[in-house]
């Protein structure tokens, strides 16, 4: 059978754009590689204890052959902060980000959620990630945690005592460094060793008194030492809250 000279032409055509298409493609090295290129792509702390700060570093690495501008690197949780960073970055340069874990604030058990957005004006990829991951763990329990209702204050007997309960968890060590309240002149701060813990002891000071809100913080800095691991400080902070 005889092919028409039609559809050898139209043939040939359709053979010829798609010929043009994939030296199109293949020309453009991966249009769809981004140029700035994010490591690690997870920034993972493994286990941290409760109350520490961590830092860690963050590359971003220009691949392509045009300048790019980072906007901006972006955290979806404040115990992620990221710090100063050059914004423009040449063909082939590569810049660090220090990024900073605070677990202060942070729940026990593993840390899901968290991540780094980065804002460039590259074309491939304006939006990178960095996702954030760590398993928190504490060393010591407090005990109330966060905030002390003291209640009503006026009338109130002045050896009456408030305590903050302070005791380590598994085979940690505490020692009590100090305890601070503030503002001060409201109330007297002792403090007791109890078994392997501590305890704050808050009472009305002597000449404190007066008419309205307290609003107070106390705050406790701790030495704490696991096997195999240096001894480091923690804060605790609690707010305390009343009235006269």
């Amino acid at each position: 059978m005889v092919t028409p000279i039609s559809s050898i032409r139209r043939v040939g055509r359709l053979t010829a754009l798609a010929l043009t298409a994939a030296v199109l493609l293949g020309g453009c090295g991966g249009g769809d590689e981004a140029g700035l290129v994010v490591a690690p792509s997870v920034l993972d702390w493994g286990q941290v204890i409760h109350g520490e700060r961590l830092v860690r570093e963050l590359t971003l690495t220009n691949t392509s052959k045009q300048a790019i501008y980072v906007n901006e690197v972006k955290p979806n949780c404040k115990c992620v902060q990221p710090g100063p960073f050059q914004r423009n970055l040449h063909p082939g340069e590569s810049r660090t980000v220090q990024v900073v874990l605070d677990t202060s604030t942070l729940p026990i058990g593993e840390l899901k959620g968290k991540k780094l957005d980065i804002l460039s004006n590259d074309p491939h990829q304006p939006f990178a990630s960095a996702d954030v991951v760590a398993t928190v763990y504490r060393t010591h329990t407090i005990a109330p945690e966060g905030r002390l209702d003291v209640g009503r204050l006026a009338g109130m007997r002045r050896d009456l005592d408030w305590r903050v309960l302070l005791r380590p968890v598994g085979d940690a060590k505490i020692e009590l460094v100090r305890a601070v309240v503030s503002p001060a002149g409201v109330f007297d701060i002792t403090t007791e060793a109890v078994d392997d813990g501590h305890d704050v002891l808050l009472r009305v000071a002597k000449d404190a008194g007066g008419d309205g809100v307290i609003q107070c913080r106390l705050a406790v800095e701790l030495e704490v030492e696991e096997p195999g691991r240096a001894k480091r400080r923690a804060v605790e902070r609690i707010r305390v809250d009343g009235s006269w």
